[in-house]
């Protein structure tokens, strides 16, 4: 179950200041439905992100370089420039 207030967060504009202030938090995310929701730019580097769903969601410029995205969905996302360095996407 993702962390409630990780998940309030990410779909506010206040994300990357929140993780410039928290570098050493892991957010965790695990079990979100981002389906639709517009995520680009978001900082989600090392974010436990395991089944989450992301269908149809938009990803531009995303950061989720070293970020365990294990069991999730991503049917009909847009991620033009997303970074996808050392994931775990099996």
């Amino acid at each position: 179950m993702a962390n409630s207030e990780h998940l309030r967060l990410v779909l506010s504009p206040d994300w990357n200041e929140w993780r410039g202030r928290n570098t050493g938090v892991t957010p965790d995310l695990t079990n979100a439905d981002l389906s639709g929701k517009d995520i680009s730019g978001k900082d989600l580097r090392r974010a436990d992100m395991t089944r989450v769903n992301l269908s149809g969601a938009t990803m531009a410029g995303t950061d989720f370089s070293r970020a365990i995205l294990t069991m999730s969905r991503f049917e009909g996302a847009s991620g033009p420039g997303a970074i996808f360095e050392h994931c775990d996407l099996d």
